[in-house]
């Protein structure tokens, strides 16, 4: 259950949002008429993307994608050197107004008497014109592929993306009983299906991770820092669209941190005798502790955190006593960061130190299932972890073959192979028959299959006309909840239908 920020968290998005709005309407006004510095752009390309992230945190989605559209407008004039139609700067001016009424309204109202679906239908009109005219002769349908992701959806609520997954893979076992041109057609419908839940349910780490280290490398730009940002490696890992959004946002503000307060300037760090160009490394790696976990590290060699001024705060603002502040440890002291408006900035910059801060971070990471932490040495640096669940794309499958079955079989690792002295008939109720529960029809007989047992803790399954023949690990490719039956994994790139034996007759033993 998603539990509401605090007020004191909306008001200072509110207050932060409000400003950043009027600091990018006077620099879009003076770079239309050419009296604004180049770095002006650079600070409404950061305002848009800081809002955009913002927004989506703390409850306000119509201003998230109000900020997309806008970040793709802006792009198209500043490739254009701001020499652009009337129709597009109606709509930058009239999108950040929008913006400006909508973080007033309560998260997730639009204001009364205001048709935004029908401006941000608008602005995509004017987006794709603009679009076209620096790409004469594109066709119709590439125009509209220009406008990107905002033509589709990346994201489905858990029981619509249970339920999609679910009517996939019915179509997938049709088309195993259909033929001909019927069984080609739900083949194709199969794999759009199908294409979409993955898309839906289970977002690359790794493009998310890649799109901030280009931010990072324009913002140490922007603020005059030589920065080296570098992606140690890439991890393969993929996540749901609840938990990609905390790892974007946690990214949004641990790199703007690290780069406008942790990483200091050239001529500072040289007379500390460090290197002038400061590192950036952002890690992403699988958590070997069972629990399928990753982990999301952001690092920095810059000046660290000042522990004693955080004591000194702590104890100032009531939060510690001055004993319990000597006393407490690095990891502890780390903690207070998390506080609403906890900050030990000296200075507050257009790039972070104002707005929603680490606080907000924590709460929403937490939401998506995660945990953050922060560890740093004086002069050395700050590294900032994030662990948060990763989407379960493997399984220990054991597979089976079944007398007639046009698809291979598996069940989850879970289930072992019983030895049973009591084996009951093939004709028994107690036995099941897995093709017939998948509603496929078998076509041959297997003569030296026998009926075999399943075991997981006190749950017996008798299969029929069914034996072993090994061990897997197994893809999911179209994932359906725990309480269906059937869901469609691979095996070394064979397709197969993963079995739930709990769904079919299940026998319980009594407790001892």
């Amino acid at each position: 259950m998603t539990v509401p920020l605090p007020a004191t968290i909306i008001t200072r998005f509110r207050t932060s949002s409000a400003e950043k709005v009027e600091r990018v309407e006077t620099a879009w006004l003076g770079l239309l008429e050419g009296r604004a510095e180049t770095s002006e752009a650079a600070l409404v390309r950061r305002h848009l993307h800081t809002l955009k992230g913002d927004a989506r945190m703390v409850g306000f989605p119509e201003v998230s994608l109000l900020c997309h559209r806008l970040e793709d407008l802006f792009d198209v004039a500043e490739t254009r050197l701001f020499q652009v139609p009337e129709t597009v700067d109606l709509m930058m001016t009239m999108g950040m107004r929008f913006i400006a009424m909508l973080i007033m309204n309560k998260p997730g109202a639009a204001p009364a008497g205001v048709d935004l679906d029908g401006f941000i239908r608008e602005l995509d009109s004017v987006l794709i014109e603009a679009r076209q005219s620096m790409h004469p002769g594109v066709d119709s349908e590439a125009r509209i592929s220009l406008v990107g992701e905002c033509e589709r959806p990346n994201r489905l609520n858990g029981r619509a993306r249970d339920r999609l997954g679910t009517a996939a893979t019915k179509v997938f076992l049709e088309a195993e009983s259909a033929t001909g041109a019927t069984r080609e057609r739900l083949r194709e419908a199969w794999t759009a299906l199908s294409e979409t839940v993955m898309d839906a349910t289970a977002v690359p780490v790794d493009d998310i991770v890649e799109r901030h280290v280009r931010a990072a490398k324009e913002l140490s730009y922007s603020l005059c820092k030589e920065v080296h940002v570098e992606l140690v490696s890439r991890s393969g890992l993929r996540v749901t669209p609840e938990v990609a959004e905390a790892v974007d946002t946690a990214l949004l503000h641990l790199v703007r941190n690290a780069i406008d307060h942790g990483i200091e300037p050239a001529g500072d760090r040289q007379r500390k005798q460090k290197a002038a160009t400061a590192r950036l490394i952002i890690k992403v790696s699988e958590m070997n502790d069972g629990d399928d976990d990753a982990e999301l590290s952001v690092s920095d060699d810059g000046r660290g955190i000042d522990w004693p001024r955080v004591r000194l705060l702590a104890v100032e603002r009531g939060i510690l006593s001055a004993a319990a502040a000597k006393d407490a440890s690095t990891a502890e002291l780390g903690e207070l960061l998390f506080q609403q408006g906890f900050s030990t900035a000296d200075v507050v910059t257009d790039v972070s130190g104002r707005g929603v801060g680490l606080d907000a971070v924590k709460v929403v990471v937490e939401q998506a299932g995660g945990g953050i932490t922060l560890e740093s040495t004086p002069d050395r640096g700050t590294v900032a972890r994030v662990t948060f669940p990763h989407a379960h794309s493997r399984k220990a499958v054991r597979r089976l073959s079944i007398a007639g079955s046009p698809l291979p079989i598996v069940v989850e690792a879970s289930w072992r192979i019983g030895r049973d002295v009591a084996e009951p008939r093939v004709d028994d109720p107690l036995v099941q028959d897995v093709l017939d529960a998948l509603g496929l029809r078998g076509n041959t007989e297997m003569s030296d299959a026998s009926t075999i047992l399943l075991e997981r803790g006190r749950e017996r399954v008798w299969i029929r006309q069914c034996r072993h023949v090994g061990d897997a690990v197994a893809e999911r490719v179209c994932a359906t909840p725990a309480s269906e039956l059937a869901e469609i994994v691979q095996v070394d790139s064979t397709e197969c239908v993963l079995v739930r034996p709990e769904h079919l007759g299940v026998r319980r033993l009594p407790s001892p």
